[in-house]
């Protein structure tokens, strides 16, 4: 998964080169509002995913990684 603060930054660079205009804190209360609606920035709520998952499957047998950490120490992680 992303980040949600690498994320966030990342999706408002995209909304920016697609010719959006609102301010970063504007943008970011739009994609973090929960409501229904087309939103195409709404894509990466892990948390819920991840709960989801938690609750279907025992702790131990989930391994949940980073991008940014993968990419910052590939080895390790």
């Amino acid at each position: 998964v992303r980040s949600q603060a690498s994320l966030l930054v990342s999706r408002y660079s995209e909304y920016l080169v697609l010719g959006g205009s609102l301010s970063f804190e504007d943008f970011a209360r739009e994609l973090l509002a929960d409501r229904n609606g087309d939103n195409r920035w709404y894509q990466n709520y892990y948390r819920r995913m991840i709960t989801i998952l938690e609750n279907r499957f025992p702790r131990s047998n989930l391994l949940v990684l980073l991008q940014e950490a993968m990419r910052e120490d590939t080895p390790r992680m």
